[in-house]
């Protein structure tokens, strides 16, 4: 999913749905939309977000199952690099 920069203030746009936030909840709903008939926005006031390089940060965001199959479904998990993910252990 590309983001397409409308470059116009948002109150001069009418859409089907307006999503706000472009976090990991917003950004999916994005992308589970973008395959649809509906015209979506998504705002959020922090830049769009890229993806990292190098060595990952000590940092964690856990996922279920059942999101991973979401993000797989819309074609987004396949584009995370095999060195950025590892399963949990206990």
């Amino acid at each position: 999913m590309q983001a397409k920069p409308w470059g116009l203030p948002m109150a001069s746009k009418t859409v089907d749905v307006l999503i706000v936030g472009g976090g990991m909840a917003g950004g999916m709903l994005a992308a589970a939309l973008a395959e649809t008939d509906l015209t979506c926005a998504l705002v959020d006031r922090a830049p769009a977000p890229v993806m990292p390089e190098g060595e990952a940060e000590i940092r964690v965001s856990a996922l279920t199952e059942a999101s991973q199959h979401m993000l797989a479904n819309v074609g987004v998990w396949k584009n995370i690099p095999a060195q950025r993910l590892a399963p949990y252990q206990r």
